[in-house]
């Protein structure tokens, strides 16, 4: 990694970084040892740290989420120990986190109103909206979580370039997707915030399908108040 990270460097090339936390990195000294680490870069962009969620293919012969599911309580010592003046400091690059300690968003609120507050703060998706990832066979989804799913598959690298790619009519049509394309028996098809929903801060395609079926793209984002009560069960 250090020689790749050199290598881009050299290029000038800036780097995103997405530093996974779980069950087995997730402290403090792993923070300021990787911080100590990019500092010597002066191409880094954006450092972008999340918690690992339970897999799409949970259930199928892979290890079980709860072997490295994070502990909440100690993501909120890392989000604090980022928050520290002293740290922001030394810090010259981005460093986003807003997702990182997200835990269950109710569907209400203590009287019952829809909790849209909360559903309208939710962290931003940024797959095909900032973001496409290359899996080893060379082609290109949107999500690093989606791997090979049909439909999210938006381009090849042996066969096209990345601007082609970023710019297809398969990328585009997924970013565009028309309300009238849904079928009756959800939400979506008559919601009101359809545009500034899947359009600003977007849904998490991973936990639509994770949590209702591979088919069920359709569906609500699992957090919106909309969706129907018992549906939706979200891995935290």
């Amino acid at each position: 990694m250090k020689e790749t990270f050199d290598a881009l460097q050299e290029a000038g090339i800036t780097v995103y970084v997405h530093s996974i936390y779980n069950k087995f990195n997730e402290t403090t000294e792993d923070i300021e040892s990787l911080f100590q680490f990019l500092k010597n870069y002066r191409n880094i962009g954006v450092w972008r740290l999340d918690k690992a969620a339970a897999s799409l293919y949970q259930g199928k012969g892979i290890v079980g989420y709860d072997t490295f599911k994070p502990d909440l309580n100690k993501l909120r010592e890392i989000e604090k120990y980022i928050e520290d003046e002293d740290f922001r400091k030394k810090c010259s690059f981005k460093i986003i986190y807003e997702g990182l300690s997200e835990s269950n968003i109710p569907l209400k609120e203590k009287d019952n109103r829809p909790n849209w507050t909360a559903f309208n703060n939710r962290s931003l998706c940024t797959a095909n909206f900032s973001q496409m990832y290359i899996l080893p066979d060379g082609n290109v989804t949107i999500c690093e979580e989606l791997y090979w799913t049909k439909g999210y598959i938006i381009g090849n690298v042996l066969k096209n370039s990345l601007l082609e790619i970023w710019n297809s009519d398969t990328a585009l049509n997924l970013y565009n997707v028309k309300q009238e394309k849904f079928p009756n028996n959800t939400p979506c098809k008559t919601c009101e915030t359809f545009e500034q929903c899947r359009k600003g801060k977007g849904v998490c395609i991973r936990d639509i399908l994770k949590t209702n079926g591979m088919d069920k793209w359709y569906y609500p984002d699992t957090k919106c108040p909309k969706a129907v009560e018992g549906v939706y069960k979200i891995y935290v």
